[in-house]
């Protein structure tokens, strides 16, 4: 909840959440309050800032993003096409157990090359 997806032009995706206390605010209507009356918010900027989850270089323009469930009992995932053609998907890494194969592969690929 609470969490964006989006792209560049530039190739690059990015997942960017608002904080709890932010959110918190937002669903009970005190943060637009209190910046209703004030135009120099908009001169400095958002009264507060969304934390950047992560941000990935994919080397082609972003045309979709899709949030979908490969399968029955799979966890959502995030889908993207690109402008060349290219299909791709972001998966969440759930266990600590995957995490430790991904980087021993990633350090095993980086010593052969």
């Amino acid at each position: 909840i609470n969490t964006l997806v989006g792209g560049d032009k530039f190739g690059n995706v990015y997942i960017c959440r608002l904080p709890q206390e932010v959110a918190d605010d937002i669903e009970n209507a005190q943060l637009l309050s209190v910046a209703a009356g004030r135009e120099d918010t908009a001169l400095n900027g958002a009264p507060s800032k969304a934390d950047e989850i992560v941000q990935f270089h994919v080397g082609e323009t972003v045309t979709s993003l899709q949030k979908v469930t490969l399968g029955p009992g799979c966890s959502e995932v995030i889908l993207y096409t690109t402008l060349l053609g290219g299909i791709g998907a972001l998966l969440p890494i759930t266990h600590k157990e995957d995490l430790e194969l991904l980087t021993a592969l990633e350090m095993h690929l980086r010593q052969e090359s």
